[in-house]
């Protein structure tokens, strides 16, 4: 495996540019810790796209409103208080801007925010309507700036909080904010402010429900997580393949994870609580050493595979002592994750126990290449067909060029030609368009 390079901190972000299906995968030291599709052929609210939403109706014992977001179906969106004095800002018929907090999952609609909202690497920037600007400070943030006597950062507290009240919106500072020159920071929240200004005008204009603005690009994602130098653009697959992305897929698809000391991780998610069974298997280790083995990978797999809600691991049975050092090493390891899990620990009957909020879908939801394998295989012809235009070739195979004037050749089955031609043709679309093609490619039907 081929270890990208990465920043002081030991990540790197490769970005797989294809038009109408993009994939983003973050590494650290070689391992993947996080992937992000960008699929055009996806019809699912993704998080932190922003809707004008219809309210269809109002549950106040519930503290909840259900919406209709357009074509993407119906959400809902919990409100605090509903009982209180702001209860009359939600009425049955009214028009509201909202955002994705969490994606759709388990039959369940996808989990609305009021307000146009854009988290960036530094700062969160909420516009609520009828609402003045402030300024906040996030906990992280301010425990990193009670250990400094001065920073760059405290002396433009009085800037961005002059910025939130001119822009009506709410900027709440984030802890990288701290890390990082005072120019880029305040650069890259001005730039958001303005472009989310020109959606806010937009929201209060429109008569219909439907979608306002897209989810953050990868490459903006990519920017959250790493420099700009340390994002590889990959048009031809290598960096892809040289880092093993698609074999670390497949092993977050799997319902058993090996770790290296011999052990074995069962992972299991049906609807509901997720459970995580450590099993020796041909590991020699004592039951202490087993445990904490376990705790690196375990961590890794539940923010890879996007693992929600509560979950239990089963460790191996240790004492009192080892039990402690097992929840310390957990607290360390959890830390890690974006989404900061909250550990509970021990049950009386020896069960870990932990809970991570949900924000987007399970992995094996997004990569569902055993539920429409037509569709991936399908994919991974245009990407073929793709990378090999973006290396100045004209088709995926030796006789599918163009240098007679032909047309480049797609192999396809029909189950592969007729998702092209319906749920993914806005994708084909894409591909064809970014090619330089003077003549679209030519379906050559094959057997399965």
């Amino acid at each position: 495996m081929t270890d990208a390079s990465g920043d002081v901190s030991g990540f790197a972000a490769i970005l797989d540019p294809m038009p109408g299906y993009q994939r983003l995968a973050l590494i650290k030291h070689g391992q993947l810790t996080d992937i992000w599709i960008n699929d055009l052929s996806d019809k699912m609210p993704a998080y932190g796209s922003i809707f004008m939403a219809r309210i269809t109706s109002i549950f106040p014992e519930h503290n909840r409103v259900q919406l209709n977001i357009g074509q993407m179906g119906m959400a809902s969106m919990r409100v605090a208080n509903m009982r209180g004095s702001k209860s009359g800002t939600f009425t049955a018929g009214a028009l509201i801007p909202v955002t994705v907090q969490a994606e759709p999952r388990e039959q369940k609609p996808a989990q609305m925010r009021h307000g146009i909202i854009r988290e960036t690497r530094f700062a969160i920037i909420h516009h609520v309507p009828d609402t003045s600007g402030q300024l906040h400070l996030s906990q992280r943030l301010k425990a990193g700036l009670a250990n400094q006597q001065a920073s760059e950062l405290m002396d433009a507290i009085d800037t961005l909080r002059a910025l939130a009240l001119a822009h009506q919106c709410q900027i709440t500072l984030r802890e990288p904010a701290l890390h990082h020159p005072i120019d880029m920071v305040m650069a890259n929240i001005l730039a958001h402010v303005k472009a989310l200004d020109h959606v806010v005008a937009e929201s209060k204009i429109i008569t219909t429900q439907g979608i306002l603005a897209p989810a953050l690009s990868l490459a903006q994602i990519a920017e959250q997580h790493v420099q700009s130098e340390h994002i590889c653009i990959d048009h031809d697959g290598r960096q892809w393949a040289d880092a093993d992305i698609d074999q670390q897929i497949d092993i977050a698809l799997s319902p058993s994870l090996p770790i290296p000391e011999g052990g074995i991780l069962h992972i299991s998610t049906p609807p509901g609580a997720a459970v995580i069974d450590g099993d020796s298997g041909t590991s020699r280790l004592s039951p202490d050493a087993l445990a904490s083995a376990m705790i690196t990978p375990l961590a890794r797999q539940i923010q890879l595979r996007r693992i929600a809600g509560a979950i239990v691991v089963d460790f191996p049975r240790m004492d009192h002592a080892g039990k402690d050092r097992i929840h310390q090493t957990m607290l360390d390891e959890c830390g890690n994750d974006p989404l900061r899990p909250i550990c509970y620990g021990w049950t009386k009957g020896g069960l870990y126990t932990l809970d991570r909020r949900h924000q987007r879908r399970p992995l094996s939801d997004v990569l569902d290449w055993h539920k429409v394998p037509a569709k991936h295989a399908a994919i991974a012809a245009l990407r073929q067909l793709w990378q090999s235009g973006q290396s100045g070739q004209s088709g995926q195979n030796k006789d599918s060029g163009n240098k007679n004037g032909l047309p480049p050749r797609l192999h396809l089955t029909q189950s592969m030609q007729d998702w092209l031609n319906g749920d993914g043709r806005a994708i084909y679309d894409a591909v064809c368009a970014d090619l330089p093609l003077p003549l679209p490619p030519e379906w050559i039907n094959v057997q399965p």
